[in-house]
């Protein structure tokens, strides 16, 4: 065979494997994608430095208070919403969420452990001085205003025994802003 005839075979070969790559289409399954999203209605946006803030709360001694039901000082924190419009909603609640005391559910349960305080909860209260109950519906709805906003709390520490015993006393509460 001379060169030509060989490099033709050769080239009629090849535009057989590439015709046969192209008529016939192969599926195989590959797996799945999931796509996840929501599109919310929601007024405003929690700012960053609102999701996962510290209060600190400072040290207070045992002997403060004197008797069931005894707060220390309050100590404030806000909450700031950022962005927001009213025309999708005119008013926002806060609800704090988290594990109530077992002895008084109108607190917050402290953090248990070797070194924590005992006899003691976590109490907050909305601006206007109300108690804000663990867990339960939100009262009252303030009126929202375009741009952003600071929702003001706070939290003092309540005696839920007589005898109130020094240690940590860190307590969790996560928040959740609705609208109306």
């Amino acid at each position: 065979m001379n060169t030509k005839t060989l490099l033709g075979a050769a080239l009629f070969c090849c535009s057989l494997t590439a015709g046969a790559g192209n008529k016939y289409n192969v599926l195989v399954n590959g797996g799945i994608v999931h796509i996840r999203g929501a599109i919310t209605a929601q007024a405003c946006g929690v700012s960053a430095e609102s999701v996962a803030q510290i209060v600190d709360m400072g040290k207070f001694r045992s002997n403060q208070f004197a008797d069931l039901g005894a707060y220390a000082p309050p100590v404030s924190f806000s909450i700031e919403l950022s962005g927001c419009s009213t025309a999708v909603s005119n008013t926002a609640a806060v609800t704090f969420l988290g594990v109530s005391d077992d002895r008084d559910p109108q607190v917050f349960s402290i953090e248990g452990g070797k070194h924590s305080a005992t006899g003691v909860g976590l109490a907050i209260f909305d601006n206007a001085g109300n108690g804000v109950v663990p867990n339960a519906a939100p009262q009252p709805l303030v009126l929202l205003r375009e741009g952003a906003m600071l929702l003001r709390f706070t939290a003092r520490y309540r005696a839920t025994a007589r005898e109130v015993n020094g240690g940590s006393a860190n307590a969790w509460t996560w928040f959740a802003v609705s609208y109306q």
